[in-house]
């Protein structure tokens, strides 16, 4: 008897939008991100890497769409292993950049936190609380890597301040908030000793 040839996996494709594909939002790097596949999430993570530390900056729009597609990366992820593999790669990169794309990566990725907080559900929490808990590190990391510089992180304040700790309106991600400042006092404490 012959054996039946495995048969070979089939990519999914990323299907064509209508409309122009000049924004971030609209191509299909964008959209490989928040794939429901693990491989072509894979890949899209691999190029958002490769493409960050090219740039010396970027639009904030775009790099809020990006964050948009990396959110439901994260979203996607299974099991604790591959979780913690993923937010530490996501949180790594900001080490690799230059000091405007890293501040846009960090805040574009609270403001998009802010935005998603309350469509995250009871089994999901605990894994994005795990993801910013490794981006405040890796932000803390990136401060000192610039040497503390007083404007850079002043910068980085003001925007903590205004965006998420006391914002104009009212506290709508308080537990975000909450969460960001004792992941930052205990990463402050835990690395800096």
């Amino acid at each position: 008897m012959k054996a039946a040839k495995k048969q070979k996996r089939v990519k999914p494709l990323l299907e064509p939008l209508q409309g122009s594909e000049d924004s971030f939002g609209n191509s299909k790097f964008a959209r490989a991100l928040g794939s429901v596949d693990f491989q072509t999430r894979e890949k899209g993570v691999a190029a958002l890497c490769r493409f960050l530390q090219r740039k010396n900056d970027i639009a904030s729009a775009d790099m809020l769409k990006l964050w948009k597609g990396l959110f439901f990366c994260f979203w996607h992820s299974d099991k604790a292993p591959v979780q913690m593999e993923l937010a530490e790669r996501l949180a790594a990169v900001m080490q690799k950049l230059s000091a405007e794309v890293a501040y846009l990566y960090f805040s574009c990725f609270i403001t998009t936190m802010r935005r998603e907080w309350f469509s995250l559900d009871r089994q999901r929490l605990d894994k994005f609380l795990m993801l910013t808990r490794k981006i405040v590190n890796h932000m803390l990391r990136h401060l000192a890597s610039q040497t503390w510089q007083s404007g850079l992180v002043q910068k980085y304040m003001d925007f903590l301040k205004a965006g998420l700790l006391l914002p104009d309106g009212p506290p709508d991600a308080a537990g975000l908030a909450y969460h960001l400042s004792v992941a930052a006092f205990r990463a402050h404490i835990t690395t800096w000793e």
